[in-house]
């Protein structure tokens, strides 16, 4: 019976590292957010934060942050995860897509601001405008 469990454990850390090596053989996807922080006079806002928010499969929410520059203006990475899962015969399949990002941003003495980002529908460049508190 000893053989059996030690089978078992083995076949059990076996199976784990096929699903971590499986989910490493999935590329990752990058896509870029950039914009710009102002105030409602159109004035930039510097060192205001932005968080992206995302969710990917194997990860579950994940985020990036940036702070503004003297400007106002941030680029954001987002490198999004493809792993969607495993095929029947235990091979990754690499076709998750990026739907959307949520951003927030804060800057002190300002309302925060949520914006909803959808990759390919979005322009280049996202001008965000805060309101005073």
């Amino acid at each position: 019976m000893r053989r059996t469990g030690s089978i078992a454990v083995t076949f059990g850390l076996a199976l784990a590292l096929a699903a971590l090596s499986a989910h490493a053989q999935c590329p990752l996807s990058e896509f870029t957010i950039a914009g710009r922080v102002v105030d409602g006079e159109g004035r930039p806002i510097p060192d205001a934060r932005v968080v992206a928010t995302w969710n990917e499969r194997a990860a579950g929410q994940v985020s990036n942050q940036r702070d503004t520059d003297a400007e106002g203006a941030f680029s954001i990475r987002v490198p999004f995860d493809t792993f969607s899962g495993r095929t029947f015969l235990g091979e990754a399949r690499c076709e998750a897509v990026l739907e959307r990002v949520t951003l927030t941003v804060t800057s002190p003495g300002h309302r925060a601001r949520t914006e909803t980002v959808i990759p390919g529908e979005t322009p280049p460049s996202i001008p965000i405008v805060l309101e005073p508190e």
